[in-house]
């Protein structure tokens, strides 16, 4: 910015001072005056080019968005309808991540409070399925608890 009004300022004063040395001086007003609005269409066309709105992203952009949300949704209900240990590896951590966030409590603060505000909010067969300390190692084939179960947790965390 300091550059383009140096430069403005340098054009206006070699402008008039071309006009002296031609002995024009009845284009001495018309010259200063041109050169003066060019100055100013860019320092106008400068101060504006911050206020232009953002370009908007592309369809493809959006559409790629989408697919990825799409594909993320569709494995997440794949793995609350596959095995305990898809569950306990994917969903639980996710899920216990969004009941801290939601409610604010830490395990590491106050593990009991955090169980009991846990029992509350879900009940005690919801709960199993958020609490991160519920891990089993051994029960790796049974079944996860499924879809019902995953659309019901994010609904109880909606209404605190």
């Amino acid at each position: 910015m300091k550059r383009l009004i140096v430069l403005g300022v340098c054009l206006v004063a070699g402008m008039e001072l071309f006009a002296l040395i031609l002995h024009g001086r009845r284009f001495l007003l018309v010259a200063s005056g041109v050169a003066l609005a060019l100055v100013l269409l860019n320092v106008r066309r400068y101060l504006g080019r911050s206020k232009e709105p953002p370009a908007e992203p592309e369809h493809d952009d959006l559409g790629e968005s989408l697919r990825r949300w799409l594909s993320t949704t569709e494995t997440t209900i794949r793995w609350s309808d596959s095995t305990r240990a898809d569950w306990d590896r994917h969903l639980r951590p996710m899920l216990a991540r969004r009941y801290e966030m939601t409610t604010g409590q830490r395990q590491s603060k106050d593990p009991i409070a955090y169980h009991a505000s846990g029992q509350i909010l879900f009940g005690a067969e919801l709960w199993e399925w958020v609490n991160p300390n519920n891990i089993t190692r051994t029960g790796d084939r049974q079944p996860a608890p499924g879809r019902a179960v995953l659309e019901e947790i994010p609904r109880k965390l909606e209404q605190v």
